[in-house]
């Protein structure tokens, strides 16, 4: 589909309802090879788009769709940058500069701060009268030609050309070349842009042609007794929360699953599957993480039991042809940073 066929044929989804819409991009995300990512577009508000010609309308929309699908796990985010926007109009075309802690002006210097061995007076360049090629100290009146010799270097002090005071460090403020708000930096607003990849249930939508709504459709991914991503992360903050307030034990362990081609993924993951309920009992349970890794959640059981499964599911799944795996414990600090305590218990070093 070329880029003008793209963008006609992405106007006319503005127009249809919500369903049609996100599964009709979760089809052209598939035909784009799997994944969309954002480009930079200065013309923009925000700074960026997925389709720069769109207008911006109808991106908009379509970018909560994309949201939308990655809430339900049709699609998973990838970071691609973070940029800081002005908090009075939203723009992201800032400058960023240092000024004067007292007047706010921009044109300030640098100055070295002279250390002079003699008498050991210390003061900004300035304070030292040039004479000749060298310059004189105005504590001792010595002359001072060589530095590393008679003087060093000791630092840098900011001098104010507008109002003439001295500093040591100036404060950083980000001036808006849309609107001209000038806001310190640690006050401007951060926003994360994201990508976009199909996951597993994304691909199988796209397939089917269908969003999955069934009730057994939203807890697990088609055609396997694995939960979905979100489900399956509101299940762990569940049983940490009954792990604080009762004390009954739950043990994850996370499977970062390697194929060897992508050939080998599409016909091995469900062995993968069947051989992990195979070696699990029936009250532990399989989620999905990302598309390469899999949780398994072991209700009831303390760190040492579910060392003796983290070894059978590695050495069940190192068995199958053309899988490798690394299956890791997973500590969970508390109940709002599951995700992140997978992710780095998945990339954390053998």
């Amino acid at each position: 589909m070329g880029s003008a066929r793209e963008t006609e044929f992405l106007v006319t989804l503005g127009g249809r309802r919500p369903r049609e819409r996100r599964l009709a991009l979760l089809i052209l995300v598939q035909f784009r090879g799997g994944q969309i990512m954002p480009n930079w577009a200065m013309d923009r508000q925000d700074g960026i788009a997925y389709w720069p010609t769109l207008p911006e309308r109808v991106q908009e929309l379509l970018v909560g769709d994309m949201e939308h699908l990655a809430a339900n796990d049709y699609l998973e985010r990838l970071h691609f940058d973070r940029v800081h926007r002005c908090p009075g109009c939203g723009g992201h075309l800032l400058n960023i500069r240092e000024v004067c802690v007292e007047c706010g002006s921009s044109n300030i210097e640098n100055l070295p701060v002279l250390h002079h061995f003699r008498c050991g007076y210390v003061a900004p360049i300035g304070e030292f009268e040039s004479k000749g090629r060298g310059r004189s100290c105005p504590k001792c009146g010595h002359s001072m030609r060589n530095l590393g010799t008679d003087h060093e270097i000791v630092g840098e002090q900011v001098r104010c050309r507008s109002c003439a005071i001295s500093f040591d460090e100036p404060n950083v403020e980000a001036a808006c070349f849309r609107c001209g708000r000038k806001t310190p930096v640690d006050q401007c607003v951060t926003m994360d842009i994201w990508g976009y990849r199909l996951t597993t249930l994304g691909h199988a939508a796209a397939k089917a042609g269908r969003l999955f709504e069934e009730e057994d459709e939203r807890l697990f991914e088609p055609g396997a007794t694995i939960y979905r991503r979100s489900v399956f992360l509101k299940m762990l903050r569940d049983d940490f929360r009954i792990n604080q307030r009762y004390g009954i034990p739950v043990s994850v362990i996370a499977l970062r699953l390697i194929y060897e081609s992508a050939d080998v993924r599409s016909a091995a993951e469900r062995t993968v599957v069947e051989v992990l309920l195979e070696t699990l009992r029936n009250v532990d349970q399989i989620g999905r993480f990302d598309e390469g890794v899999l949780v398994v959640k072991l209700p009831a059981t303390d760190r040492d039991g579910a060392e003796v499964v983290r070894s059978r599911l590695a050495a069940a799944v190192d068995a199958i042809a053309g899988v490798d795996v690394r299956a890791s414990h997973v500590v969970i600090s508390d109940d709002v940073s599951v995700e992140a305590d997978i992710a780095r218990a998945i990339s954390a070093p053998k």
